[in-house]
């Protein structure tokens, strides 16, 4: 292969590589709007103080993770609807 043809591939493997970067950055920071962003109400009680399932009353949430190694990532996350479950 020639020199000029393998900076030619070189050059068009770069383009492509920054091209992808932008490209994933592009779509990464495109966010879909939320049911009530969009004026859907689902659900007839108004959302809590931090919008999240431990606004209601009694709702325990925890969650542990595993990390073993380099390749081991696990976890498990419980929810207790109510202090006699």
């Amino acid at each position: 292969m020639s020199r000029i043809r393998a900076s030619i591939i070189v050059k068009n493997l770069i383009i492509v590589l920054i091209f992808g970067f932008f490209a994933t950055d592009v779509i990464a920071q495109s966010v879909r709007p939320r049911a009530r962003d969009l004026g859907l109400k689902i659900g007839v009680l108004a959302t809590g103080e931090n919008n999240a399932i431990t606004d209601v009353s009694g709702v325990a949430v925890g969650q542990t993770t595993i990390i073993q190694g380099d390749n081991i990532r696990t976890g498990v996350t419980a929810i207790l609807a109510h202090g006699g479950n």
